[in-house]
């Protein structure tokens, strides 16, 4: 999805880039163009029609025109890139919280497998201080870079502050872990879907502008 942005900003600043390139490489014929044929129809209107005519006023006002147009679409140009630059920012921002959400659920996974198990957990070497610290690191950034309010976050936190790394050392500690991150698993399933369904909503209604 990120690519698709890029690329929309890309293809805008290639035209913007053609465009400046074939007025350099053409620039005596752009010169004549813009200066040099514009005077000759104008004297030529001038002594074919009209004889009172004043070129140079007549010059100044098409070129007044040309200008006014060129600067309009200069102006649309510059806010389709900047909205190209802004939907690309919205797609990275989703991404990250969808990532965010996925590594903390399946990380909380991994633990659940261990429910009413503390022989096994002890046993085993994936699951350990580091992986605890990588989910509370993705909580934490849900909860304060991306304010989302996960109801047992605080109690999680508060409980992991208060018995410190002895949570994974005996049965008691384990399970109450245990029943914690369940509960923020809990509030986690919900807000992804939330979140899910509002980025469709949006999606949608960008459709129909």
């Amino acid at each position: 999805m990120i690519k698709k942005g890029e690329n929309n900003i890309g293809g805008m600043d290639e035209k913007i880039s053609g465009i400046g390139g074939l007025i350099l490489k053409h620039k005596f014929g752009t010169i004549f163009i813009g200066i040099v044929l514009p005077i000759i129809t104008l004297f030529f209107i001038k002594i074919t029609f009209v004889n009172n005519i004043n070129i140079f006023d007549w010059y100044s006002l098409v070129l007044g025109i040309l200008s006014f147009l060129v600067g309009i679409l200069v102006l649309e140009s510059i806010s389709e890139k900047e909205k190209a630059l802004e939907a690309m920012k919205e797609i990275q921002r989703s991404t990250t919280i969808e990532e965010l959400f996925q590594s903390s659920k399946s990380i909380i996974n991994d633990f659940l497998e261990y429910d009413k198990n503390f022989e096994g957990f002890k046993k085993q070497s994936k699951l350990n201080m580091r992986t605890h610290h990588a989910l509370m690191g993705d909580l934490a950034k849900l909860t304060y870079n991306y304010n989302f309010k996960i109801d047992n976050y605080d109690n999680l936190l508060n409980f992991v502050n208060e018995v410190n790394v002895n949570w994974f050392k005996s049965k008691n500690p384990f399970e109450s872990y245990i029943d914690l991150i369940k509960a923020v698993h809990t509030d986690l399933l919900i807000l992804s879907e939330e979140y899910n369904n509002s980025q469709y909503d949006k999606n949608m209604g960008d459709r129909l502008k």
